[in-house]
């Protein structure tokens, strides 16, 4: 098996892993709000860096405990870098419902 033929069979089985969550949710009945009854990504990202200062470095839309939020993973400059602050935006009002820290290991603390 060439190079390119490997890197296409990883690329599908990747984008294959990445849809199992979403289609969780889907098959279970819970679909995300319409853009006409959510905050946009855009106003959940600045609650979020309101909260807490720093870098986003991943953000997605799930559906949580309930309900659909966005989940922001921050990094605040001059913690060390295996430490990020999750805070999660309720998707239909724009509150905060969650804020927690991780490290690299998945623990949460605060």
């Amino acid at each position: 098996m060439n190079r390119t033929s490997k890197i296409a069979r990883i690329v599908v089985l990747a984008l294959g892993l990445s849809l199992v969550p979403a289609s969780a949710a889907f098959a279970s009945g819970h679909r995300p709000p319409d853009r006409h009854h959510r905050i946009s990504m855009k106003q959940a990202r600045k609650t979020a860096l309101h909260r807490v200062a720093g870098t986003v470095q991943g953000h997605e839309l799930e559906y949580e405990k309930g309900r659909w939020i966005y989940s922001f993973e921050i990094h605040v400059k001059g913690e060390p870098r295996a430490q990020i602050h999750e805070v999660n935006v309720d998707a239909r009002t724009g509150h905060i419902v969650d804020v927690s820290v991780e490290n690299d290991s998945g623990e949460g603390g605060d």
